[in-house]
């Protein structure tokens, strides 16, 4: 962060404090950081002030953000917020099946982002380099990639990691 106090400029170290001389009096307070809400604000400075703390609010994450992979195809992903919700199907549900979960506390401890649609066939190759889809005959890549085991994913790990790399990049929280 960059804090600015009338003429003085300054960033704040690595523990989160910045050392400044103050006058006496009110002053103006400015102060900015990437993925926070900028500050600005009146501060008293009286004699027996040593410190001054200041609270910046972290901004949200995007509610989407689409990533481009190396052939320029894009994939949309959706903010997923950290949160309690109720999972499963209540007894009563119209159309409730036999092997339906019952109704469950669940919760989601740190928020995410995840794909916004199933992957494509066209991404699938892209990131493993093979298409393991038996409807690619129909010569749409864009349908959903169906028949990936899971040691095609296990072999994509280098492909997801440059995915989760480049969410990082972004400085986006990923999983």
């Amino acid at each position: 962060a960059e804090v600015k106090v009338g003429d003085q400029v300054a960033t704040v170290d690595v523990t989160g404090t910045v050392t400044l001389q103050l006058r006496l009096g009110r002053l103006k307070v400015q102060a900015t950081a990437p993925k926070f809400e900028p500050l600005d604000l009146w501060v008293e400075i009286l004699a027996d002030t040593d410190a001054v703390a200041l609270t910046m609010k972290r901004l949200p994450p995007p509610a989407e953000i689409v990533v481009t992979l190396a052939d320029g195809t894009p994939m949309k992903f959706r903010w997923i917020p950290a949160g309690v919700f109720q999972a499963g199907s209540p007894p009563e549900e119209h159309g409730r099946q036999r092997n339906d979960l019952p109704r469950a506390k669940t919760e989601i401890a740190k928020g995410f982002y995840l794909a916004e649609t199933e992957t494509t066939q066209r991404q699938h190759r892209v990131l493993t380099g093979r298409n393991p889809s038996t409807s690619r005959a129909l010569g749409d890549d864009t349908r959903p990639v169906e028949q990936v085991a899971w040691r095609d994913l296990m072999g994509a790990g280098a492909a997801i990691e440059r995915l989760n790399e480049t969410l990082r990049k972004l400085g986006l929280p990923y999983q």
